[in-house]
């Protein structure tokens, strides 16, 4: 069951209140930092305790008020602490950034590790999205960030389930961005490649080559820029762009055998 376990609400701000899910390392981390840097009221929502408080405390050192939602966003109790916490709140700005990965080839997965990576990439992101861009179209006003990534443009052998999950999250909010445009809600898909963050290590996947690496802190930083300037799309990386180009081109066949030479299939 989802705890709210710190609701030390801040002082009024101009840009109001935004939410981040998987703020707890990693890139989430990155956006809670330069959300509450830039005047937002941020709301942290992630499982591990210990990981958030520590983000609190630092987020408080810099005269930052966030509130802390301990929550699993795959469970129906977790998704309404987090709109109980900004029930009486101006919310301006969602980040879907909760996401999990797994690496094996599809006949070795096992049923857990299939089902909680749809439930979170999926069904979790869907239905959030889904009741913030409620939340945000009674305001006539906001901003939904949801965290694809390039693995969105081509198919990822041995990473299967998380590449179409991926895709899946392309493709949602791209028409749920249609469906918003007449409201004043904007949706934004960002898609970073590889970052230097908890994920490759969780998810049982070597770090690519560091030139092939990008840090959060920029990534989190661009991606929010471009939201707030009304950009629908941001691939993270000139190397990334250009990756993501090519699968979006080229024959699918020949998309599909690179992917799967990357990814050491063969």
């Amino acid at each position: 069951m989802a705890i709210l376990t710190s609701t030390m609400k801040g002082d009024a701000t101009r840009r109001g209140t935004a939410v981040v899910t998987g703020a707890s390392s990693g890139l989430g981390e990155s956006f809670a930092r330069h959300l509450s840097r830039r005047g937002y009221d941020v709301v942290l929502v992630a499982r591990r305790a210990d990981k958030l408080e520590a983000l609190r405390r630092e987020l408080v050192q810099c005269g930052h008020h966030p509130t802390v939602v301990l929550a699993d966003v795959r469970e129906p109790a977790g998704r309404a602490a987090i709109f109980d916490a900004v029930a009486e709140r101006p919310l301006n700005l969602w980040v879907n950034n909760a996401g999990l990965g797994c690496v094996r080839a599809g006949v070795e997965c096992e049923e857990d590790d299939v089902t909680s990576v749809l439930r979170t990439n999926i069904e979790a992101l869907s239905l959030l999205s889904i009741a913030a861009a409620k939340r945000l179209s009674e305001r006539r006003g906001g901003v939904i960030v949801n965290v694809a990534s390039t693995a969105a443009f081509s198919p990822t052998p041995t990473m299967a389930t998380y590449g179409a999950s991926k895709a899946f999250v392309l493709s949602f909010s791209e028409a749920l961005r249609e469906e918003l445009r007449a409201s004043g809600v904007r949706v934004c898909v960002v898609c970073p490649g590889a970052l230097e963050t908890e994920f490759h290590g969780r998810a049982g996947l070597e770090m690519p080559p560091k030139l092939l690496v990008r840090a959060a802190d920029p990534c989190a930083r661009a991606a929010i820029e471009a939201a707030l300037r009304g950009e629908d799309l941001y691939v993270d990386g000139a190397l990334n762009r250009a990756v993501t180009a090519f699968a979006r081109f080229a024959p699918r066949r020949w998309v599909q055998r690179v992917s799967a030479r990357a990814m050491g299939v063969w």
